[in-house]
This record gives structure tokens, sequence and C-alpha cells, in this order.
């Protein structure tokens, strides 16, 4: 699976032909890519494919896409949405994985308090969050930090119909693993500006823990930090569950845009 730029589609994948559809609005993850729906001919399985334009990748970015790749297909787990193929053309890269069915959870939380006008049952937001649990014990065991933990970067395998109460076992899997970093990587491997492990800045501002937000007056001051950076990302979650809002965002169920003040007032806290 690895990605070249420029690579032409070759005889090695002239078997493989899938069809692109309809763009996914379910889905809020993506990165730098459009997530659409996909079908491998002959086989019918329901996948879909994140579409990146290599063409507007600097060198950085483009590195980073590499790195997804890279510890995306290592993370063999049911935790984790299975990448099943990568495909070329000189300017497009097709990273084509399992399909979910419920989409994101940003997605699933904001259908169920436009249908109930209440947040989801308690037993429900435990069964959800035990599930994310085990998806960040799978990431940290294999020696993978993922540096954007959110909501939208958790989907639900398993929905059933369009109740947003259809789940009483819900299957959550982890996805989007353009930011994050392999710990246990020879010595040299993350050798840009954003993949290095103590660059501050990496993931989404309303989801950073202290020692991950960069200081606005100093945007070169680096910060160590591990794996605890995930799981306050993940108590970040744990709040929007409960609260129906960010802890340093807008007020309301869910904003769907962040001020770039949060990253103060969360290194103030």
């Amino acid at each position: 699976m690895l990605l070249r730029r420029g690579h032409e589609l070759n005889d090695e994948d002239a078997d493989i032909f899938f069809v692109f559809a309809e763009r996914l609005s379910n889905y809020s993850w993506g990165g730098g890519g459009e997530v659409v729906r996909a079908w491998k001919v002959g086989e019918g399985n329901n996948l879909c494919a994140k579409l990146v334009d290599k063409n507007k990748l600097g060198d950085t970015q483009f590195e980073r896409l590499v790195r997804e790749v890279e510890n995306q297909s290592r993370l063999n787990h049911p935790r984790v949405v299975r990448l099943v193929v990568v495909l070329e053309t000189p300017s497009t890269a097709f990273l084509v994985m399992e399909y979910a069915k419920g989409g994101d959870l940003h997605n699933y939380m904001r259908r169920a308090w436009r249908k109930l006008r209440r947040r989801l049952p308690t037993d429900l937001l435990i069964r959800l969050f035990t599930n994310m649990l085990l998806c960040i014990a799978v990431l940290h065991g294999a020696g993978i930090l993922h540096r954007d933990l959110k909501l939208e970067n958790f989907v639900i395998m398993n929905m059933i119909g369009d109740s947003v109460l259809d789940l009483e076992d819900p299957d959550v899997t982890v996805c989007d693993f353009g930011t994050s970093l392999d710990t246990r990587a020879p010595e040299g491997q993350a050798l840009t500006r954003g993949a290095r492990e103590n660059t501050p800045g990496i993931g989404t501002r309303a989801y950073m823990a202290p020692e991950v937000c960069a200081d606005r007056a100093h945007p070169t001051k680096k910060t160590k930090y591990d794996s605890k950076a995930d799981m306050w990302s993940l108590g970040v979650c744990f709040y929007v569950f409960f609260g129906d809002l960010l802890p340093f965002g807008e007020d309301g169920p869910l904003p769907s845009g962040y001020d770039p003040a949060i990253v103060r007032r969360v290194v103030k806290r």
C-alpha cells in the first residue's frame, strides 16, 4: 500500500475494479479528502473511499498521507476501520475501506438531538463510550498515538434503520489516521514538522490537551506529550455525550465551528 506521487494504475491493479458513488453526508471525517460510497465490482460489498487530490498536497501533507496509510493498514483489528486497498492515479489517491452504516458519532449525536430534543439514554452513552475506550486501547497497545480524537473520528458499523435508538449493542470503530504517529517507529522516521511527536497544535482545537495547544504568541514552541493527550481528547468526547456541548467551545448543542480563542481557554484551565 505504498503511496507514490504520479503513480499510474498498473497490471497488478487491473483485476481490481471499484465503483465510486455519492458523497456520504453522514461522514464528517476525511481530513484533506472527500468520503464517498464504493463497491468492488462482482462482489457487491459495502465500502467507502477517501479521495485525496495529491496535487494539492505539499511535501509535509503527502508524508502525512503516507503515514496514515501505513498506520491504519498495520492496525488489523475489529476496533479499527479496515483499510482494504489503496488505488492511485497520477493525481488522486483512493483509500478504500470498510463502510460504517451509522456514519460518525458527531452526526449520530446531531441526529439524536434533532429527533429526541434531549440527550441519549445514559446506558446507551456508556455502551458507546466503552467501545471508544476499547478502540484507543488497541491503538495505544500498538504504540500508535491518534492525535486527533473527536466524535467525527469514531464511526458506528452496525446501525439498523433510521432510529437513533436502534443500537442495543453498538459496534464503534476508530478512523482517520492522518495525524497519527507510530511511537515505535525507527528513529528518524518522523522527519516533517507535522509528524513530530512534540509538535504543538496537532489535532482539532476544541479537543486538544493543554500540552498540545500551541501558544499563539509562540507558534514554534514545542511541548512533549504522549498518549495522555489522546485520553484528554476522549474526555472531551465524554463531556459532549452528557453535556451536549463542547467544554471549551460555543454554547449550544454540538456546534459545528470552533472559536480560535479555544486554544487560550484550554491552556488557562
